[in-house]
């Protein structure tokens, strides 16, 4: 499955008065071909639903009708001159989605053109500014404004970019089914989360699986399927000396089982921590699905170990932004150099991996019960982005973030380990982290993305902490 095909339905449509189009003949053509530049510019971020120029009440209904019927992930005002608010208010009243009026104006300035209102009045894009912005605040409505110009200005639509990515992850976990298999990690409260909670904030959909569901898919597992595997995992990994393929058959074997599992019940994430009876085949596949996450996690498939089902999101969030995203947790720091060293055993995303990573054979998981493989690499070097979902203290979901730049190290560690430099210093920076009540695990994924993220919490309705 991809969880990047998601198209946008972008509604549009372009303010006037219509007392002007009789008083001032050519102007509303004038408008209408602003209109069209916006409208292609527009749909190189998804389906735009462009109505035109609306300037009475009951065209004004009818995109209100429109907009719902096409389930609009975010409307478009552009505000190519003056337009009442009121008509504004009668098009987006039931329409529940982010709303950005835009004010491109055509012309840098006006000293090399005419003061007459016939030329100035099709380019008056300020002139509803302040009366729609005390409108959609006092309707309650989420919405920001984007002034530039028509021609030749990148930066509105840099932020309308931004927009359109933030509503497309909204809609993403909207129609997100995340697998859950075994349960949380015994005595990690901060994992302890409400279902409901999340299904309610982020529209998304747990699917609890017994972990006979992935027994009966590990057990019709042919030959041929786990030579296909093989061969793969020699092409993304190198192996330590301890590796081979009759060690790795098993662990193979629940690799492809997995697979079968996110095709059958269509997921896009999952969770797992299983422990099983000792010596029983459950404790088996309990303790061999780090192969199997790992190759779901590189293929945009984000899978994490101690049934944290937050940081799949967070990772299934983060994902969207440059390509991937690994399951982290803060572990010690280098006072002297003021590095982090950023880890987690289990699944890691392979994608973004500095140099190809070592498969490696591990005696004993720390903490857990089992042998088996274990996954080595840090990430790239540059900006990073840790993100988590946090329990605030109402219960409620918000997001916690911070940026930093992963240095160019490779760890030797049998884990996914980054060091990484935080701002302003490793001491007050885990001080403020701690307090903001990040939960146990973050996702780690390259790029600063802080600003485009907290537009995805402003789309959700959820708060969020920037350390």
């Amino acid at each position: 499955m991809n969880n990047k095909k998601i198209t946008v339905n972008i509604g549009m449509f372009t303010i006037g008065l219509q007392a002007y189009w009789s008083q001032m003949p050519g102007m509303k053509d004038e408008i209408l071909e602003y209109s069209k530049i916006i409208e292609g510019k527009l749909s190189t971020l998804g389906k735009v639903f462009n109505l035109g120029i609306i300037d009475n009440i009951k065209d004004a209904r009818k995109a209100e009708e429109l907009f719902i019927s096409k389930d609009i992930d975010i409307i478009i005002i552009h505000c190519a001159t003056y337009g009442l608010s009121s008509i504004v208010a009668a098009a987006i009243r039931r329409c529940n989605v982010p709303i950005l009026t835009l004010h491109l104006q055509p012309v840098d300035n006006f000293l090399s053109g005419s003061y007459d209102t016939s030329y100035t009045l099709p380019k008056n894009t300020f002139a509803a500014s302040g009366e729609l912005g005390e409108m959609l605040k006092r309707t309650n409505k989420v919405f920001h404004c984007i002034c530039g110009k028509l021609y030749d200005d990148i930066r509105p639509w840099d932020v309308i970019k931004e927009w359109t990515r933030a509503v497309s992850i909204k809609k993403a976990l909207r129609k997100c089914n995340i697998g859950v298999i075994g349960n949380y990690f015994s005595g990690m409260t901060d994992l302890y989360v409400d279902g409901l909670l999340l299904i309610d904030k982020l529209g998304i959909n747990l699917e609890f699986l017994e972990i006979a569901n992935l027994r009966k898919l590990i057990e019709i597992v042919s030959d041929n399927e786990i030579n296909k595997k093989y061969e793969f995992v020699r092409q993304i990994f190198n192996f330590d000396n301890d590796i081979n393929k009759e060690k790795l058959k098993w662990c193979l074997k629940v690799a492809v089982g997995m697979e079968k599992l996110i095709n059958e019940f269509e997921l896009n994430a999952l969770a797992f921590h299983y422990s099983g009876y000792p010596d029983s085949i459950e404790e088996k596949i309990g303790y061999s699905l780090t192969l199997g996450g790992t190759l779901l996690t590189g293929s945009g498939i984000p899978c994490v170990a101690e049934g944290d089902i937050k940081v799949a999101i967070a990772m299934f969030i983060l994902g969207f932004f440059n390509g991937g995203a690994t399951q982290a947790e803060h572990y010690y720091a280098d006072y002297n150099k003021q590095v982090n060293y950023v880890s987690h055993s289990g699944p890691g995303d392979y994608s973004i991996a500095n140099k190809k990573p070592l498969l490696k054979w591990l005696d004993f998981f720390h903490g857990k019960r089992g042998s088996g493989v274990s996954c080595e690499f840090s990430i790239k070097e540059g900006p990073i982005t840790l993100l988590s979902l946090v329990l605030s203290e109402n219960n409620n979901l918000k997001f916690a973030a911070t940026e930093g730049i992963a240095l160019p190290d490779y760890i030797n560690s049998g884990e996914v380990t980054t060091r990484i430099r935080f701002s302003p210093n490793i001491r007050e920076f885990i001080e403020k982290w701690a307090e903001e009540g990040p939960s146990h695990h973050s996702a780690m994924g390259l790029g600063h993305h802080i600003r485009e993220i907290e537009k995805v919490a402003e789309v959700l309705g959820i708060k969020m902490s920037i350390i």
